[in-house]
């Protein structure tokens, strides 16, 4: 709970919900590494949380269609968090009002455990696009633009950074 106290990320946010502590130890050399995870010490303890490559050093196919955030605690992989997610009141409303008038496409870097609940909610399915890094969504908007389309990006920042800089106007969304 201490480490992933210290990030941001929506993942992060739902493992700190979900643990229950009200003694938070000292975190040191705390370091978020963008499309991977985070790493700090806690009482004396080396802890990585993350995707299964950044815990786990193997590249292996995913197995689960659920998020999952690995963790690593000294020298080894304890086990992972499975999270799913909950989309925001009124989002299929919105998306089918926007949908009408412009092009939508969604870029995400979460895998395909999501795409049934997002293909009710997207006319589109083919500008589904996941397990996006930073750099595909940088590139993706980049190809749009060059098709000389006007890019609008709503993105929560985290990952979004480059993509959200490169667009012609960008809108964060954050819960605090």
């Amino acid at each position: 709970k201490s480490l992933v106290s210290h990030s941001s990320h929506p993942l992060s946010k739902a493992i700190f919900n979900s643990i229950e502590a009200s003694d938070l130890p000292e975190v040191t050399d705390f370091q978020e590494i963008p499309s991977m995870g985070i790493s700090g010490i806690v009482e004396g303890s080396r802890i990585n949380m993350g995707s299964r490559f950044f815990v786990t050093g193997k590249n292996e196919a995913e197995t689960s269609l659920n998020s999952e955030v690995w963790v690593f605690i000294d020298d080894q992989v304890t086990g992972h968090f499975q999270l799913r997610n909950e989309y925001r009141a009124g989002l299929a409303e919105l998306i089918a009002e926007l949908g009408k008038k412009y092009e939508l496409h969604l870029l995400t870097g979460d895998n395909e455990a999501e795409k049934p609940a997002l293909l009710k909610i997207f006319e589109n399915g083919k500008n589904l696009h996941f397990n996006q890094r930073p750099t595909d969504k940088l590139n993706y908007i980049r190809n749009l633009q060059e098709q000389g389309k006007k890019v609008l990006m709503i993105g929560d920042g985290l990952n979004d950074a480059g993509a959200l800089n490169e667009s012609h106007s960008g809108i964060v969304i954050a819960d605090n």
